[in-house]
């Protein structure tokens, strides 16, 4: 029989669960992000291949299926990093007893068969691009090798993690082509690459701790590069993924408006970062996390919209 606290745990687990959603995950902004990525990876595969967008039911299965995703990776983040977190982060949901590691593992399993049951409603062998998806995430969640922080070398680790971006277009946009062609459009190469070089201006915007903010051993590229250097970096990976977006627009026959949005979110960006590398201010380089999101967001938009 299960002891009275053990069922006292399992009572609470619900809320618990709710509670480290809002802290490692909120939806504020986890629900515009997968929204744009899941619109973006359903349409772009349709608009390129000529055919009708898909109906609604395939892009409300795309965007639970993100979410998903995207919660798994940040639980992907805390099983990686639980050790580091019990000795330097003790007000993170683990190391104060807020959930356990089992209990994260228990809920990264549990959304397995919620996105393999919506996914495979569209078509079979979705069950293919999924498991692609999810073994890489599960893969994160033990750190081994090149993914983890501190093994070999902060770069390889940013390199091999940035990779679960484009699986997750790619697993969205499968929802589109495999159930009409088989096979993707050959111009999805572009929106995977997009994908993945903005993945690294996101990573680096929400790991930007100055040095001598937050934990000294804290995965922050502000104190591996350097503040001036890492906001120069983020801000090269951001014109980067806008070349790479205009070019697809070019290839997409679409008007020029795109491309204005994607150089004012150029600019901005552009100002921003050197606001941070010249005043070195807390503050603003903390923002630097909202900006990387909404720029992803209106990036995303641009590839399809207009």
């Amino acid at each position: 029989m299960d002891s009275p606290a053990k069922r006292a745990s399992l009572k609470t687990l619900p809320l618990r669960y709710r509670i480290y959603q809002k802290e490692r995950h909120p939806l504020w902004m986890a629900v515009p992000m997968a929204a744009a990525i899941s619109y973006s990876g359903v349409t772009f595969s349709a608009i390129m291949a000529h055919r009708a967008p898909p109906g609604l039911a395939v892009y409300l299965i795309a965007f639970v299926v993100t979410l998903c995703f995207h919660l798994q990776r940040r639980i992907a983040d805390d099983l990686r990093n639980v050790r580091f977190d019990r000795k330097y982060q003790p007000n993170r949901p683990i190391p104060r007893g807020l959930v356990s590691p089992n209990e994260l593992r228990l809920l990264f399993a549990a959304l397995l068969p919620l996105q393999a049951l919506l996914s495979m409603t569209v078509h079979i062998r979705m069950f293919g691009p999924l498991l692609i998806t999810t073994v890489f995430l599960m893969l994160l969640t033990m750190g081994v090798g090149p993914l983890r922080w501190n093994s070999l070398n902060p770069l390889f680790y940013l390199f091999f993690h940035r990779l679960a971006a484009p699986l997750t277009v790619f697993c969205i946009s499968a929802l589109e082509w495999l159930p009409r062609t088989g096979h993707p459009h050959p111009t999805l190469f572009f929106l995977l690459t997009v994908s993945f070089l903005n993945s690294f201006a996101l990573e680096i915007g929400r790991n930007f701790d100055l040095p001598g903010e937050g934990v000294p051993e804290s995965r922050s590229y502000a104190k591996f590069w350097g503040p001036r250097k890492a906001a120069v970096i983020w801000w090269m990976m951001i014109n980067l993924a806008a070349m790479f977006s205009s070019l697809t627009r070019v290839i997409r026959g679409a008007p020029v408006d795109g491309m204005l949005v994607l150089l004012a979110g150029v600019v901005v960006t552009g100002v921003f970062a050197y606001r941070v590398a010249a005043t070195l201010n807390p503050k603003t380089a903390s923002r630097l996390a909202a900006l990387s999101s909404l720029w992803t967001i209106t990036m995303f938009l641009t590839l399809v919209l207009g």
